[in-house]
């Protein structure tokens, strides 16, 4: 009987003990996915700031190149637009000058301005001396360029041995002759 009672009283006790056991394993286990997290974040910001600074690095290099055969000075850093922002500006500058050189905007402002489209005879042609007029292309019909026609290959006849002998002959005549040693 004291045998069970002993057995009863450790049981209790390693129950009261286990809350305590588990909490602990959950509390170490909750701080190791905050440690790898933070590592990790900290891996990721680490490699993100050298590639951020690497790319700013040639941004740099590139003004600095451009400037130096275009502008033939050295900008400062705070002068420096990154090159976003004028690829964008660029961009949009393209997009106005397109608008502006639409056939209808270019057609309304030659009529208001007054000219007109000349066809025929009210086209004046100013004789220049000297001028020597390009000699115009003369164009014949249209012909599919004749191909050669193709060899009629012969059959291959010798047998592997056939081969054989005429490589050695040819070898051997060489080396008579004193082309091979």
């Amino acid at each position: 009987m004291e045998q069970a009672n002993n057995f009863r009283r450790k049981i209790k006790l390693a129950y009261e003990q286990a809350p305590w056991r588990i909490e602990t394993r959950v509390g170490v286990m909750l701080l190791l996915v905050v440690i790898i997290g933070a590592a990790l974040a900290a891996f990721y910001t680490d490699i993100s700031a050298r590639t951020i600074a690497l790319g700013r690095k040639i941004q740099m290099m590139q003004v600095s190149i451009w400037s130096t055969y275009t502008l033939k000075y050295v900008p400062d850093p705070e002068e420096i637009v990154p090159m976003e922002e004028l690829t964008i500006e660029i961009t949009a500058l393209r997009l106005e000058l397109a608008k502006l050189n639409t056939r209808a905007l270019v057609q309304q402002k030659l009529d208001s301005s007054g000219y007109q489209v000349l066809e025929g005879e009210n086209v004046i042609y100013l004789p220049v001396s000297g001028y020597i007029p390009p000699e115009t292309a003369q164009i014949g019909s249209f012909s599919a360029p004749e191909t050669p026609k193709a060899k009629q290959l012969t059959p291959y006849r010798d047998s592997l041995m056939d081969a054989f002998q005429s490589g050695w002959n040819s070898l051997s005549d060489m080396v008579q002759r004193g082309i091979l040693p």
